[in-house]
């Protein structure tokens, strides 16, 4: 049984309540700092780190927006779909791009998800709560990427740029403020 990801309900209802703007910040420091470690890595030039955290983002946003934390290969494709913007200089497909770095996390992750099986990313997820601990950072502290010749790492620095954008945009238009969002990252923050 496969339940459709659909990425934007209730998006109108939640953006007239003014009771909910009230409670919601456009930021959280875990995620921001999530994103800002794959930026961190990237200018170090530590591509596997940056590449590994960045394939995560897909899960981990499909996973906050499900009340159970459960995510799956075509809510992680869908996701793709939705958010990565479609590049007109190489004709790309985000659907194409989603089934692409699905492939690529399963070959890092070291597992094959079963079709259509709904599982929570335990991985991912304490990925993303270690980082409530960290010190802050001002994001874009790097705003140009290095310089390299290395095509694993033109590929590592494409993915995460393409996928960290993509999460921005995720989180600042929709998760924000979505309660079922907000609850996760609370949730996620008391775990011990």
């Amino acid at each position: 049984m496969s339940i459709p990801y659909n990425p934007e309900p209730n998006l109108s209802a939640a953006a007239t309540s003014t009771r909910r703007s009230e409670f919601h910040t456009l930021s959280s420091k875990m995620f921001d700092t999530y994103l800002t470690d794959i930026e961190q890595l990237l200018h170090h030039q530590i591509w596997n780190a940056a590449l590994t955290d960045a394939l995560a983002l897909p899960h981990i946003a499909v996973a906050l927006s499900d009340t159970r934390r459960r995510s799956s290969a075509e809510r992680y494709q869908a996701w793709c779909a939705t958010w990565i913007r479609p590049d007109a200089a190489t004709g790309t497909d985000p659907a194409a791009e989603g089934a692409r770095f699905f492939r690529m996390w399963c070959e890092r992750s070291g597992g094959i998800e079963q079709q259509g099986a709904l599982l929570v990313p335990v991985r991912a997820l304490r990925q993303l709560r270690l980082r409530r601990l960290a010190r802050p950072m001002s994001p874009g502290c790097h705003p140009s990427q290095p310089k390299t010749c290395d095509a694993d790492a033109v590929q590592a620095v494409e993915v995460c740029t393409l996928l960290a954008d993509a999460a921005n945009r995720w989180y600042t238009r929709r998760a924000a403020r979505d309660d079922i969002v907000q609850a996760n990252l609370a949730r996620l923050a008391v775990m011990r």
